[in-house]
């Protein structure tokens, strides 16, 4: 009794598995499908020479693809698309024979012919009880990893995001202290060396332009 309820339950299991497998490759055939489409209609866009009309149809959410590029897109997802398209099939047929085993087993109901007495109704319901109560079990188990690995996760990206903030913290100050110390440069450059070397009033009235610009250039070359 006890193998005939494992086996139909795990009939029933794989109804389901067969049948979310079924559903999430028919999304992303869908996807697939939807991408390929778009980029054929950008293709005969440029063809034409017209550009695509914005925020229509995801024309928006095409990337700037060089044709070249567009092309091996959409060898690409033709590719990608048949594949999908037989590992649908295939599923699809998987999922038609694990429906014909669900249906078997709903018009079957409980094979009475295992259950003899009172004592085997009560044996099979307390297999089932604990069956069930192991299968609770675990699934609490599984929901406090994924919690944990939740908290460890959000850990994670706030330490990566403090480094990413140091970081930029870091470049900043080195850009400052880069420009300070050119700027420094510059200033040394432009200020007298030697009271001799100050020029006469006079001479400023002729030069100051010529000497103010010479050292403006020191200063951009070093800046550059």
């Amino acid at each position: 009794m006890q193998r005939w309820l494992d086996h139909e339950v795990e009939v029933m299991v794989k109804v389901h598995e067969v049948r979310h497998e079924y559903e999430k490759q028919s999304q992303v055939r869908a996807v697939l499908a939807e991408e390929l489409a778009v980029l054929r209609q950008v293709d005969e866009f440029a063809i034409k020479g017209v550009s695509p009309p914005r925020g229509k149809n995801g024309f928006s959410r095409v990337p700037s693809l060089s044709p070249e590029a567009r092309t091996s897109r959409i060898s690409s997802l033709e590719s990608m698309l048949s594949i999908s398209s037989n590992s649908l099939v295939f599923i699809a047929s998987q999922l038609s024979e694990a429906e014909e085993m669900e249906r078997a087993f709903a018009n079957r109901g409980l094979e009475t012919n295992h259950l003899r007495s009172m004592a085997d109704c009560k044996n099979l319901l307390q297999y089932a009880f604990n069956s069930l109560a192991v299968a609770r079990c675990q699934s609490w188990e599984k929901d406090i990893e994924m919690k944990e690995m939740e908290e460890q996760l959000q850990e994670l990206v706030g330490l990566l995001r403090q480094s990413e903030l140091r970081r930029k913290k870091v470049e900043k100050e080195l850009k400052g202290d880069s420009h300070n110390s050119l700027k420094h440069v510059a200033d040394d450059m432009s200020a007298p060396s030697s009271p001799s070397s100050v020029p006469v009033p006079k001479q400023l009235k002729y030069t100051a332009g010529i000497a103010n610009g010479s050292v403006r250039e020191s200063a951009a070359a070093f800046v550059d």
